[in-house]
């Protein structure tokens, strides 16, 4: 299975499948509604929108962009019997650790 971002765009014309089903943007999108009681306690959920939609694609498009423009900080090791991956490694930049206030 490759990455799937999403996209309300119609990608190929001819095409039946839908650019937002089975996306990582469609996933952010039930994640926002699957916690958002834990979160937001009884405040009222809002609506689909487009706007909405809009977030959850562009983040994802955003972050398959740059899976695949760093894709050399990812070490996978591929069994040659099933053709099936792992990742052994993933490179990253050394980040701050947060102000204790925060932690």
């Amino acid at each position: 299975m490759r990455l799937k971002a999403g996209t309300k765009a119609t990608v190929i014309p001819s095409a039946t499948e839908d650019n937002y089903s089975a996306s990582m943007a469609e996933a952010m999108e039930a994640a926002f509604n699957s916690e958002w009681k834990n979160v937001m306690g009884d405040a009222t959920k809002p609506q689909p929108s487009d706007q909405m939609q809009l977030l959850f694609i562009s983040i994802a498009r955003g972050i398959v962009k740059h899976l695949y423009d760093n894709h050399e900080a990812f070490t996978v090791k591929v069994d040659p019997n099933t053709g099936y991956g792992t990742v052994n490694g993933i490179v990253t930049e050394p980040t701050p650790p947060l102000p204790a206030s925060l932690t």
